[in-house]
């Protein structure tokens, strides 16, 4: 076996609860490099440089040590699989986010969204000073933007009327009927359903009335909306939504954890707990990851903060077809010593609590092709 068929297989274990079942995924990108050791990875045994600022504090599972910035987290930790052992081959935002966006997104949006009944897939996006190209992630997708007057976010608003949008829709109907029906022509078709139906007040318009004790238990926040409308498009037949949260280097501490951390840490607890709770408790079929494209250093620098650290960073899986888990492990100065996993794996693992066979993936992701 090659190193990029490797690289195609899901982490073992993981998903073996989810494969035949197609189910819709949710991807919540942290651009930037969350640390490890400040959120899901505590180390209270450590000198004190590699602890950080945070205590430590004992989660629903056992085996797993979080830091206090997590406390809702924690309580769901039991219907976590944290993945503390992921490698990434570069410490470059770009190729490090290539390496699993172009494994992992891309492949799954595509495979979920050929068999989608409904909208096929949205990406919600947070403005950030971090970009990874989008191509990467939901190429041809509909793109939701933060409306920052208003603090919430929006769909396309484009100047015509309901009328004037209902006769070209009639128009482009026509010339459908008219075109050989290619898979192309059917995508494309698949696109302007859900732009037409955002447009005209469809069922996917109503993901974005957000009740009030939805968002008080999620957050009054960029990601914790965020993630309550990807939870509430996945309801209304999503099949694959990308919360691509990256903040104004929010996760990229170089400087002054202690000061930096709270915030952006404060909005993941409530919106990943919450997520979580709500699948568990039936509100949706999907299979969730949560990840950026490496690790910190398990060392403070001179400033107080984490350096770009590829040699070990973390991702949480949950939801349909994945079996809760702490898989992998770091030893007290921040180095993996078991079950490592490579960025390009965590792709192909969603892909298999989604539903999808390793070699369908493999064939999209261009391994077999």
């Amino acid at each position: 076996m090659d190193r990029r068929t490797f690289l195609s297989l899901p982490l073992a274990g993981l998903a073996a609860t989810g494969r035949g079942q197609r189910r819709s995924a949710i991807l919540i990108w942290l651009g930037g490099g969350p640390s490890s050791w400040d959120l899901v990875d505590a180390k209270p045994d450590s000198p004190a440089e590699i602890q950080g600022p945070f205590k430590a504090i004992q989660t629903s599972c056992p085996d797993l040590v979080f830091t206090d910035r997590l406390p809702r987290l924690s309580k769901v930790a039991h219907r976590l699989a944290v993945v503390r052992s992921v490698h990434a081959t570069s410490s470059s935002h770009n190729q490090a986010a290539a390496e699993m966006l172009e494994h992992g997104g891309t492949p799954v949006a595509r495979l979920l969204c050929r068999s989608a009944i409904g909208i096929p897939y949205g990406f919600v996006r947070v403005p950030g000073s971090w970009s990874v190209d989008s191509a990467h992630v939901v190429a041809d997708s509909l793109f939701i933007q933060w409306d920052d007057e208003k603090k919430t976010y929006r769909p396309p608003n484009l100047p015509l009327t309901h009328e004037n949008w209902a006769g070209r829709r009639k128009l482009l109907d026509s010339l459908d009927k008219m075109s050989t029906a290619t898979d192309k022509t059917r995508k494309s078709s698949a696109q302007y359903d859900l732009a037409f139906d955002l447009l005209l007040g469809g069922p996917a318009m109503s993901a974005f009335d957000l009740p009030a004790r939805d968002v008080e238990r999620y957050g009054d926040n960029a990601l914790g909306r965020a993630v309550l409308i990807a939870m509430r498009l996945v309801q209304r037949g999503a099949a694959y939504v990308c919360v691509n949260y990256e903040g104004d280097g929010d996760w990229d501490q170089h400087y002054h954890v202690d000061e930096n951390m709270p915030e952006p840490a404060g909005w993941l607890d409530g919106a990943v707990s919450s997520l979580v709770q709500d699948i568990s408790d039936g509100g949706a079929d999907a299979s969730v990851l949560c990840c950026g494209e490496f690790g910190r250093t398990p060392v403070l620098n001179g400033q107080g903060g984490r350096d770009h650290w590829p040699q070990a960073g973390f991702a949480l899986f949950a939801g349909g077809g994945i079996r809760p888990c702490a898989y992998g492990d770091t030893d007290r100065t921040g180095h993996i010593r078991s079950r490592i996993a490579s960025t390009a794996q965590l792709g192909p693992t969603l892909a298999a609590a989604a539903g999808i066979e390793t070699p369908a993936f493999q064939t999209v992701s261009g391994v077999l092709a």
